[in-house]
């Protein structure tokens, strides 16, 4: 029973080896032909596999048949699997509008990688139930631009954030700055007051010139509460 798994471990592994390359082949007397409609394929992207299906020319080695004389009407008799070790899905071709025997299954691919197209069905009287493999899809991760949306704008609401609490900021500050320049001009006033009743009264002066210093303090206390308060 070991023999029997590791044989059929190996036999998997061989269906999805990296070594695929080929996309041509027969079955009976046609010859199919399978390929990507944008190479090299990457992940993420819509892609197109296109089945090329005509007779074959007798006299002819495979990697000599020409694509030619079309096979049309396949297009429900004939399904696509496409599928690595993980997944499947069974696409279902069309007819190319301009190109007979040509036949287009559209598919997303996430995942880079390498697939096997199972081509199943029937060609004319013909049981078709042949596996292809297409070209390797790319990872797009490595030239992605701008790279994960998602992530940026996160970023650049987290900037507008911030930007708009620095404005908040630079006009608390200049609010700040001219009730600090309206108060040092009360100040000098209220100096220049003292002093002119300070060469009359001296007495009086200084008791002017203290309440007007207590007063400043105070002003001045009450914009350090505020500004403290308004930190984030």
């Amino acid at each position: 029973m070991n023999t029997i798994a590791a044989l059929a471990c190996v036999a998997v592994s061989a269906l999805f080896a990296p070594a695929y390359a080929h996309t041509l082949d027969s079955v009976g007397e046609y010859r199919l032909e399978l390929q990507w409609a944008v190479e090299p394929p990457y992940s993420g992207e819509v892609n197109t596999l296109k089945l090329y299906v005509s007779p074959l020319v007798p006299g002819l080695e495979l990697a000599e048949q020409p694509f030619q004389n079309g096979v049309e009407g396949l297009e429900d008799t004939i399904k696509i699997q496409l599928a690595n070790r993980d997944y499947m899905i069974t696409l279902l071709p069309e007819a190319d509008d301009w190109i007979p025997g040509l036949y287009n299954a559209h598919v997303k691919v996430l995942r880079p990688g390498f697939y096997q197209a199972n081509i199943l069905g029937q060609i004319e009287e013909t049981v078709v139930s042949l596996s292809m493999h297409p070209h390797e899809v790319r990872d797009a991760g490595h030239i992605t631009f701008p790279g994960d949306y998602g992530e940026i704008r996160d970023i650049l609401v987290a900037q507008e954030a911030l930007r708009a609490e620095q404005e908040v900021l630079g006009a608390g500050v200049e609010a700040a700055r001219s009730a600090s320049a309206d108060l040092e001009a009360a100040v000098r006033d209220l100096e220049a007051r003292v002093d002119a009743l300070a060469g009359e009264q001296p007495d009086q002066g200084m008791a002017y010139l203290a309440m007007a210093l207590g007063a400043a303090g105070i002003v001045l206390g009450g914009m350090g509460v505020h500004a403290a308060r308004r930190r984030p």
